[in-house]
């Protein structure tokens, strides 16, 4: 049996998700390996769309009754932020995959909230100066001399 602990189950953009999957054997099988994903899905009407943003996995299993998986995965700057609408949804999850030779896997999912981030005046302004300074270096070339014809690179 498989299980998932999450640290939290909402985060801002940006933060970190520490948690881990802990295996308990049942009876005698014996797994292959253990794989924990961070997945972001966007689902809408007949459409599923499934990402995995980060991934961490055990292999050394051999004669073990209990496995646990530790795992540190980063939420992205820009998201995209948890979202439940008519059209469509974007949703996160930590999924837990044990893969067991002749036998059905056995899967654990736990959900998460992804949150926009918190903004602070410093980080705005930051992010300010980055965007003049990137305004205001031209790149020589970008240019082209008058008469002169634009080749594609074959």
């Amino acid at each position: 049996m498989i299980k998932v602990e999450l640290s939290k189950t909402e985060l801002r953009a940006g933060e970190k998700l520490t948690g881990r999957a802990v295996w308990n054997a049942e009876g005698t099988k014996t797994p292959r390996k253990i794989l924990v994903e961070l997945r972001k899905v966007i689902s809408g009407k007949g459409m599923k769309l499934e990402e995995v943003i980060d991934s961490a996995e055990e292999n050394d299993l051999v004669s073990k009754s209990q496995v646990t998986v530790p795992f540190e995965f980063e939420i992205p700057d820009l998201g995209p932020l948890t979202y439940e609408g008519k059209l469509f949804n974007i949703s996160w999850n930590i999924t837990a995959r044990v893969d067991l030779l002749f036998a059905v896997d056995e899967v654990e999912s736990a959900r998460l909230t992804v949150l926009p981030q918190v903004w602070t005046p410093e980080d705005l302004r930051a992010l300010d100066q980055i965007d003049e300074d990137d305004l205001d270096e031209e790149d020589p070339d970008d240019e082209e001399e008058e008469g002169e014809e634009v080749r594609l690179k074959e």
